[in-house]
């Protein structure tokens, strides 16, 4: 491997998946332990007869990509990945090769599940639907790798906060409130696109009883999932309270 790519990858892509292993566990349980083989095939054969609602598909995969640049660029403001700023030096052709290749590894991901649906749709013989969603992520590659360039590149001063910190600062810092302005801070991402799939989930499940009308597990299995889609803001306030609060538990009762 490349010695800056290694480098790069160590700094970014590495401690991406390190930081967030708590939410690919989550989404891990979610997505394969409720849901087993058959049934994403089923939901692949379904998108591919119906290639419009790839778009819901590409709503959590535009925010996943979304997670990767927020998390780029937070980590750009600690001072010791001030080093990144020096690849603006590069030839604008190898910089863009390496910065291609960072956003690739770092939607991993979503891109494996994407081959997994254009290759259900390409067996059914439905080529338009598998070249819909190849041509999505590689136009969600292409945007979000630009716009990392950008991010890479681009100065930072530490002294800015994002319009989102400047709101939340208006909040009372009382110690109930500490992890909601963690979250609205620094997983703004991941709260929205968490609510958004458990009210995605619930009103997806309670349609199709509608069709149906005659069991009412479906909707209880909707809640479920919706449950567990936001116990991960659970799991984070652990770890939040284990790594932030350390004063705090060990104070006297």
């Amino acid at each position: 491997m490349n010695p800056l790519r290694k480098v790069i990858f160590k700094s970014l892509v590495k401690t991406f998946y390190q930081a967030n292993a708590g939410f690919f566990l989550v989404v891990a349980f979610l997505g394969f332990g409720f849901l087993k083989t058959p049934q994403h095939l089923d939901i692949g054969l379904a998108l591919a007869y119906h290639p419009v609602y790839y778009l819901i598909v590409l709503v959590p995969w535009g925010l996943y990509a979304l997670k990767t640049l927020r998390f780029c660029k937070s980590q750009k403001r600690q001072a010791a990945y001030g080093f990144l700023g020096y690849l603006d030096s590069l030839p604008r052709t190898q910089r863009l090769n390496l910065v291609f290749q960072t956003q690739a590894a770092l939607l991993a991901p979503t891109l494996f599940y994407s081959l997994m649906l254009a290759g259900v749709a390409s067996q059914e013989g439905l080529w338009t639907s598998a070249i819909i969603v190849v041509a999505g992520n590689l136009a969600l590659l292409i945007a979000a790798g630009f716009r990392l360039e950008k991010v890479i590149i681009q100065a930072v001063d530490p002294g800015d906060a994002p319009a989102l910190t400047t709101w939340t600062n208006k909040l009372p810092k009382t110690l109930p409130m500490l992890y909601i302005h963690q979250l609205f801070n620094r997983q703004a991402i991941l709260l929205i696109g968490t609510k958004l799939i458990s009210l995605a989930l619930v009103y997806g499940f309670i349609m199709i009883y509608e069709l149906d009308g005659s069991d009412l597990r479906l909707v209880s299995l909707g809640l479920l999932l919706s449950t567990g889609v936001n116990s991960i803001l659970a799991f984070y306030y652990r770890q939040f309270e284990f790594n932030q609060l350390r004063v705090f538990r060990n104070l006297p009762l």
